[in-house]
């Protein structure tokens, strides 16, 4: 596949890049305190990405080199959806970031899907793989009750830009490539 031995020149010249990158990073979190939570995440996903610096490597985490990716707003919140090439080895390295952190990621359910959500403050951060998809999304507190399921499709938005038409008028007002729209 061309852009796959493209995408491992990348890697290949970007190689001195990341190790020093790599080195900056754990000089950085060596000094952060090590009752941190989010220190000890962001040290166990720098582990994880060892000598995972590769297109082949990536994939062994269970992302792809080539996802369908969008990015979208439910109301004015952002969204995320990534394929996944392997979902369960991308469960696999949350489970092994969990291992090293000494913590579960909090849990709920929206039905039978059951999805990460973090809540700080008055915020909250939410993710799940939902088929062969992570799917992440932010927002305010206030707002999760009504942004949770139209983010797990557990309920339908009331409205988007493809109704009637509104989506395919801006794409050939504009000129936009369909692909990317929104």
């Amino acid at each position: 596949m061309l852009f796959r031995s493209v995408l491992d020149k990348i890697f290949s010249r970007m190689a001195p890049l990341f190790d020093g990158l790599q080195k900056s990073i754990d000089e950085e979190l060596a000094k952060a305190p090590t009752d941190d939570v989010g220190a000890k995440v962001g040290r166990a996903l720098l582990e994880e990405l060892k000598g995972h610096m590769s297109a082949q490597g990536i994939e062994q985490l269970g992302l792809s080199t080539t996802p369908h990716m969008v990015v979208y707003g439910i109301g004015l919140l952002p969204a995320l959806r990534l394929e996944l090439k392997d979902p369960a080895a991308f469960k696999a390295l949350i489970g092994r970031v969990e291992t090293k952190v000494g913590q579960k990621v909090p849990t709920a359910k929206a039905g039978d899907l059951e999805y990460w959500l973090v809540e700080s403050g008055d915020g909250f951060v939410a993710g799940a793989i939902i088929g062969n998809d992570l799917v992440l999304g932010l927002g305010s507190k206030k707002a999760k009750d009504a942004y949770l399921p139209v983010l797990l499709g557990t309920t339908k938005p009331a409205a988007t830009l493809e109704d009637g038409g509104a989506l395919l008028k801006i794409v050939t007002d504009y000129k936009f490539a369909p692909m990317g729209a929104g």
